[in-house]
């Protein structure tokens, strides 16, 4: 029942962390590129995924910021090239390819953002926040 109510709290984590990334891209992309926008938003959606998760999922105290900030960023780079190339990929190509004209830029980020969601959990879960890979 923890590994539930732990992964549960990685997902509302996630949806707040998701929120701050998609507002924060329309924000930088009044003065940038959508792709470049992605790139600075995801820095924002890490941050903050960082904290709450680190505070609130894992409930790590006893591990070194620094090292931890490292390692769920290292994590989170191997997430955001895939999230940006599949955002890309619909945003430019897929959803122009179809038709999809309903704000595809938001759809196109947020599905992008969710595609690394079950890869991360595991890598956060058994390195990042791990009390065992401390010592």
């Amino acid at each position: 029942m923890e590994e539930k109510k732990r992964f549960t709290g990685f997902l509302f984590a996630g949806v707040v962390s998701t929120l701050c990334n998609l507002s924060s891209r329309y924000a930088f992309q009044l003065a940038m590129s959508y792709e470049w926008a992605l790139v600075f938003a995801n820095a924002v959606g890490i941050l903050s995924a960082f904290v709450l998760n680190r505070w609130f999922v894992f409930k790590s105290t006893q591990g070194v910021f620094t090292s931890e900030l490292t390692r769920f960023t290292l994590v989170n780079l191997i997430g955001i090239v895939v999230s940006w190339a599949a955002s890309v990929a619909l945003y430019r190509w897929l959803f122009p390819a179809v038709g999809f004209a309903w704000h595809p830029d938001l759809w196109a980020h947020a599905i992008g953002i969710a595609v690394p969601v079950i890869p991360n959990y595991l890598a956060h879960r058994a390195w990042t926040f791990n009390q065992t890979s401390r010592r």
